[in-house]
C-alpha cells in the first residue's frame, strides 16, 4: 500500500471503507512518521485528510515543541499505537491539526495555539462525518475522537494553578464517558514524551488525572448514597402502609 498512498490517482475512487482502511493502516503500520512524511512530499496527505494538515509542515511550535507540527502529530499517533489502539492513535494524529490556523507569535517571540483544541475537534468531525459508519465498522467511535481532542488541554489549569471547578470536570467526563478517561490520560502522555515540556508539566497532568478521577468518583458514590436512600424511604413508606 505504501506506493498507492503517494500516487494521487489511487485516491480517486476511494469508498469511505476503503478511506478508513488507508488511515488505519497509517496508524498501525509501525512507520507513522515516514508515511506521513512521503505522503506530504508526493502531494496525497490532504487527499486523505483536511487540506490544513498540510500547513502544519515545518510549523515550528515553541520553546515547548521538540518537533515541528506535523511531525510532532506523527510521532505523538505512533507513541499512542504502543500502548493504545486505533482510536487512540487516531485521536493523537489529529489532536493539533487545527494548530495552523490557530497559530499566533506574541511580540516577546512566545508561540501560542489558543483555541485549536476546541477548533481541532470541529476539524475532525467535519472530516469524519462521511466516514462515521466505515470507522464504526472498524470499531472506532469519531464522537469519542472528537472529544478527546477537544479536551486534550484540560491539564493546562493545573499547569496555571487554577484547577478546573468541579462542574467543568464533570461537563468533561461526560463529554468522553468515564470509562473512557484512561483514553483521555493516555494522549495527554503520548503528547507530552513527544514534546520538550517541562517536568512540571508532568506534576501538573498527574495532580488533574487524581483530581479528575477524585471527582468522578465522589459524584458516583453520592448517586450511590442517594439510590440507597431512595431506596430506604420506598421501603418505609411500603412498610407503614
Amino acid at each position: 500500500m505504501d506506493t498507492n498512498i503517494t500516487t494521487p490517482a489511487y485516491f480517486a475512487k476511494l469508498t469511505a471503507p476503503q478511506r478508513v482502511e488507508v488511515v488505519l493502516y497509517i496508524l498501525q503500520s509501525g512507520r507513522t512518521v515516514e508515511i506521513i512524511r512521503e505522503m506530504y512530499e508526493a502531494g496525497t496527505l490532504e487527499l486523505i485528510f483536511p487540506p490544513a494538515i498540510r500547513g502544519l509542515h515545518g510549523m515550528h511550535q515553541g520553546r515547548h515543541h521538540k518537533y515541528t507540527a506535523l511531525d510532532h502529530c506523527a510521532y505523538c499517533a505512533l507513541a499512542s499505537s504502543e500502548n493504545g489502539d486505533a482510536t487512540d492513535s487516531l485521536a493523537a494524529l489529529a489532536h493539533d491539526w487545527a494548530k495552523w490556523e490557530t497559530r499566533n507569535v506574541k511580540d516577546d517571540g512566545t508561540v501560542t495555539f489558543y483555541g485549536h483544541a476546541e477548533r481541532g475537534a470541529e476539524m475532525f468531525r467535519k472530516w469524519a462525518a462521511p466516514l462515521k459508519e466505515a470507522f464504526a465498522a472498524a470499531g472506532i467511535n469519531t464522537n469519542l475522537v472528537a472529544a478527546l481532542i477537544e479536551h486534550h488541554m484540560y491539564f493546562v489549569a493545573w499547569v496555571n494553578n487554577t484547577p478546573m471547578r468541579t462542574n467543568k470536570i464533570l461537563a468533561m467526563v461526560d463529554a468522553i464517558g468515564e470509562d473512557s478517561l484512561y483514553r483521555l490520560f493516555r494522549l495527554r502522555h503520548a503528547d507530552w514524551i513527544t514534546s520538550a515540556a517541562e517536568p512540571e508539566t508532568l506534576e501538573a497532568m498527574d495532580r488533574a488525572q487524581r483530581d479528575i478521577l477524585l471527582t468522578a468518583q465522589e459524584r458516583k458514590n453520592k448517586a450511590a448514597a442517594d439510590a440507597k436512600k431512595i431506596k430506604l424511604a420506598v421501603s418505609a413508606r411500603s412498610s407503614s402502609a
